[in-house]
């Protein structure tokens, strides 16, 4: 088998090597970015953008952390439904953990893919902890949909590049490999500032259940919108989802990577948010840490 080489630009390595996203978007490889994309846009007809960490940029707490504070605002709100037993913080999260992880596992395979669904996690993480559906199941998506918008925010960069594409009769749509339906993204958008009235359609995998790590949601979006791959513009900040497969594909792509001081920053919050529950129970969390 021969070897396949990849080789990034230089604002991509300064991107990475940044403190920050607004670090490097105010900065002169940002406009060596753009003009890089606005030469693409005039070998293309359609532009797909990744939805987090790319449209709208998450800050430095981890997945886990995050988690946390979806549980401990579902105890907020669930307070005034007076649960039979006390909910416990600890339970709260692992619940939320382990019903991804089986939602996931369970969920039937389309092509080989799988992908878990929010309301389904919902579900199963109130049945675990033993509560009814209604209202609990309500209140748990509420707390999601709060904690997600507090801590999301609007890339003006990338907002930016998505109407010029538009002002040069550019079809866009949005892509995301995620839990969550195209309704909630839409929300959050909205929430974040981002009008969706612009954007033609959301592939997101808890709709499609085929994603961009296997490369299959690119040919659902050729099929659905009639655009060969070769006419198509995508990025993101997953190399193998938003790049390499992409590329694979035979689409035109850029990889917009996360700055590796931020996925350290997402790292230690990772690991203060254990170390603060470790001592409530010797039982580990089955969540991985952020990837460096």
């Amino acid at each position: 088998m021969a070897t396949q080489v990849t080789t990034y630009g230089r604002e991509e390595r300064d991107l990475y090597e940044a403190p920050d996203f607004d670090s490097f978007y105010r900065s002169p490889g940002a406009r060596s970015l753009a003009d890089r994309f606005e030469a693409l846009l005039d070998r293309v007809d359609l532009c797909s953008f990744d939805v987090f960490d790319t449209l709208l940029l998450r800050d430095e707490r981890s997945e886990l952390e995050r988690f946390r504070d979806i549980a401990a605002e579902f105890i907020r709100r669930a307070g005034a439904e007076g649960p039979e037993s006390p909910l416990v913080l600890r339970s709260c999260l692992s619940a939320r953990i382990l019903a991804a992880s089986a939602a996931y596992q369970l969920s039937p395979a389309v092509k080989g893919c799988r992908e878990g669904r929010l309301s389904e996690i919902i579900a199963n993480a109130v049945d675990t902890l033993g509560l009814p559906q209604a209202p609990f199941a309500r209140i748990w998506h509420e707390a999601e949909m709060e904690v997600e918008t507090s801590q999301l925010r609007a890339s003006a960069f990338i907002e930016e590049l998505l109407d010029l594409a538009l002002a040069r009769g550019k079809r866009v749509v949005l892509v995301s490999d995620m839990y969550m339906p195209a309704g909630d993204i839409s929300r959050l958008l909205e929430a974040s500032g981002i009008s969706t009235g612009k954007i033609e359609r959301i592939f997101s995998s808890a709709d499609t259940v085929v994603n961009k790590r296997s490369g299959l949601v690119y040919d659902l979006i050729a099929e659905e919108t009639g655009v060969a791959p070769a006419r198509m513009l995508h990025m993101g900040d997953a190399l193998e989802g938003d790049f390499l497969a992409a590329k694979r594909r035979g689409l035109q792509a850029i990889h917009l990577p996360i700055p590796r001081a931020l996925l350290r920053r997402r790292l230690d919050s990772h690991r203060a948010v254990l170390d603060h529950l470790s001592g409530e129970s010797g039982l580990p969390l089955p969540i991985a840490p952020p990837a460096l």
